[in-house]
């Protein structure tokens, strides 16, 4: 949480965290209780009602800094032409001429008047233009230039959007990789509550308190859909999308607005399964994706087991252990991460089969290894060492292990 200053946050503060949890609550239900999709695709394609997509709130700190706060804001323009030289200041000091066509870098209607020694003033006018046979260009003021800075430089306001920039996760995370940061931030020069999601690892909201709490939801459930991979949906990004979207912060139908929540809508309720199954794809495979998941600590209850002969084609990520209970054979074809603190426990007569692929630790650390046993309780601290390995382990077509801790 970035608020403006501690004595004037402009923000949330520490009174608002229960109000904080309560939004992914939302965004949680948005992606877990789809609705069917408005507008549909050329191609009948499955309502899947979940996306088991879940966010989870780990931690919620406050910073405050008025830099970093304001994401779109607007500041004295500095560069090779500005500040420039004023010309002359004439009719009733509300017009100034200045040498050259400045057109191009007026961005908005505020300028900034300085001359040495002098504090700098800021003022507001209505037109400028450039006059081509003087080369200079004109600007009206709403109210008199004071005299006093005829022999000074001007600048104008141009607006800013650090809206999607990098600056807060590294000024504020310190480029940390293994969460996804929200930052919830302001804006002096726009009201309305806008986002950007550009990266796997940080996403900013500002102006949340300009909004409702379920419009607010909303648009963080549509820029964590960016930063899990997803793109909007006026181009669509699968096959089973509409052709075309209409954006707009407007009320859905069945003939031109989905109610996507990649889309620009009122009504985000709906992803495809092409952009689930994306989804699901890139946090399988990915191990700088995998590294912001749940699934890279430990827990016992995220434990795997194969209590029948199974094979796996696809690549997996488990929380917890493995299990592969008496007798069972598990084929794996494909890329298996599992957290550190975690162990392949193999029962009597167990197999486990690892045909050209790796059992790794995609989170960055290690794994623990293969334990063998007569049978598995559930607790591994009253597991006892047998003289004989029970289980079978077989590794083909150059399948190995990676990142394992060291055998005893």
């Amino acid at each position: 949480m970035v608020q403006y200053s501690k004595t004037d946050p402009r923000n949330y503060t520490e009174k608002d965290t229960a109000a904080l949890k309560q939004q992914f609550d939302l965004i949680n239900l948005f992606y877990n209780e789809m609705e069917a999709p408005t507008l549909k695709p050329t191609k009948e394609v499955d309502h899947l009602r979940s996306a088991r997509i879940r966010f989870q709130v780990v931690e919620i700190r406050f910073h405050q800094d008025e830099r970093l706060w304001d994401r779109i804001g607007l500041h004295p323009a500095e560069n090779r032409q500005l500040p420039a030289a004023i010309d002359s200041i004439s009719s009733g000091r509300k017009e100034i001429w200045i040498a050259g066509n400045h057109m191009y870098r007026i961005g908005n209607k505020k300028a900034q008047f300085r001359r040495e020694g002098m504090q700098h003033l800021d003022m507001q006018f209505d037109t400028a233009f450039f006059h081509r046979e003087k080369k200079m260009t004109k600007i009206i003021f709403r109210e008199s230039v004071p005299v006093e800075y005829a022999q000074g430089k001007i600048t104008f306001y141009m607006e800013e959007d650090k809206n999607c920039h990098d600056d807060l996760f590294h000024n504020l995370a310190q480029s940390d990789s293994s969460y996804l940061h929200v930052f919830y931030t302001g804006a002096s020069a726009r009201k309305m509550a806008f986002g950007c999601g550009p990266s796997p690892y940080y996403l900013n909201v500002s102006n949340y308190t300009n909004g409702g709490e379920w419009a607010n939801a909303q648009l963080s459930a549509h820029e964590l859909g960016h930063c899990v991979g997803l793109s909007h949906t006026d181009f669509p990004q699968f096959d089973d999308l509409p052709k075309k979207d209409k954006f707009g912060f407007i009320d859905c139908d069945s003939i031109e607005v989905s109610n996507n929540i990649m889309g620009y809508n009122k009504c985000r309720r709906y992803l495809s399964p092409k952009q689930i199954a994306w989804v699901h794809q890139e946090y399988s495979l990915k191990p700088y994706r995998i590294r912001t998941t749940a699934y890279c600590t430990y827990n016992p209850q995220y434990t795997w087991t194969i209590r029948k002969n199974t094979t796996w084609n696809r690549a997996m990520v488990i929380g917890g252990d493995l299990v592969i209970r008496k007798g069972k054979t598990l084929t794996v074809n494909c890329m298996v991460s599992l957290p550190e603190g975690a162990h392949i426990i193999l029962e009597e007569g167990a197999k486990l089969i690892l045909n050209g692929n790796v059992i790794t630790n995609n989170c960055g650390g290690t794994w623990n290894g293969v334990l063998y046993c007569r049978k598995f309780s559930g607790d591994k601290s009253r597991l006892k060492p047998v003289k004989k390995k029970k289980g079978n382990v077989q590794l083909q077509n150059g399948g190995r292990f990676e990142r394992m801790q060291q055998q005893n």
